[in-house]
């Protein structure tokens, strides 16, 4: 597939940030680039042949021009952060044998899920971790969404930050987050950039103001059951008050290349795309 780049203003934030974080975290001066393109690859990319939130199909990803990708994040049972979408991993993994894996993340620890198949064919494939994809991300020069599915513990969250701060990524990560967990991030690192979900709207946009001292960055996502129904250009006045308070507009999902013009027409910043077409 060839993608289709709509340039987009480079996001960029120079700003030096003192703070003292209740894990005592050192000084960091942030410098967030989201590069030139509006579009985010999904986890779920719509590909024959590749897999949800597996390393071949962000290497694919990389290799036909996306520079910003979303995975799922959930833990294992002995807290081990991996990539999946749902947490039942009937759809998903075999035993050796073939047999079907009936079990929850949650019940079994890294090692066992290790075991299991994620493979459409007849090749072996083991469940992606957190640190592959940052580590793939890191020598890529791959911006990385991370869908955090869940209210984590504050040991969690905080071992999610130390493998992304470990691999040099802090400033290559979008945390999208539950309100309970971006209190947690932001008590570790307020030098961070969130994605918060929810309806756009006037209301939710002041609603957001008072917690641009926490973070570096803000992206206000809205995602649409389908564009059926939907005039795009109703947005317009609310992306505009979007971007006069300093947040990024985002959307999703969308696979329609006319579609996502119209809304890049409008000044939508970021895109979620399943297969741009």
């Amino acid at each position: 597939m060839i993608v289709s780049y709509i340039k987009l203003y480079a996001i960029s934030i120079f700003a030096c940030i003192l703070f003292v974080s209740c894990n005592n975290e050192t000084e960091r001066i942030p410098n967030f680039s989201f590069y030139e393109t509006g579009y985010v690859a999904h986890a779920r990319y719509q590909n024959d042949t590749l897999v949800e939130n597996s390393l071949p199909l962000y290497k694919y990803l990389s290799d036909v021009g996306y520079r910003i990708v979303e995975c799922d994040v959930m833990f294992t049972k002995d807290n081990v952060p991996v990539l999946s979408h749902i947490s039942n991993l009937k759809e998903l993994a075999r035993y050796p044998d073939g047999t079907v894996c009936n079990s929850d993340i949650k019940e079994l620890t890294y090692d066992e899920i290790s075991k299991l198949n994620f493979s459409r064919g007849s090749d072996f494939l083991k469940i992606t971790n957190l640190e592959e994809i940052i580590k793939f991300a890191h020598r890529n020069n791959i911006c990385v969404q991370l869908d955090l599915k869940g209210i984590f513990t504050a040991e969690q969250c905080k071992m999610i930050y130390d493998i992304v701060s470990k691999a040099g990524m802090l400033d290559k990560v979008i945390w999208e987050v539950f309100d309970e967990n971006f209190e947690t991030f932001s008590n570790i690192d307020k030098g961070l950039v969130y994605q918060l979900d929810g309806k756009w709207s006037i209301s939710a946009v002041d609603n957001c103001l008072k917690l641009k001292n926490k973070a570096s960055l803000i992206i206000l996502s809205q995602w649409f059951e389908n564009f059926n129904n939907v005039n795009i250009k109703d947005y317009d006045a609310v992306i505009s008050y979007g971007h006069q308070k300093g947040f990024v507009m985002k959307c999703a999902t969308v696979n329609d290349s006319n579609i996502a013009k119209e809304l890049f027409n409008i000044n939508v910043d970021l895109i979620v795309t399943d297969c741009l077409k």
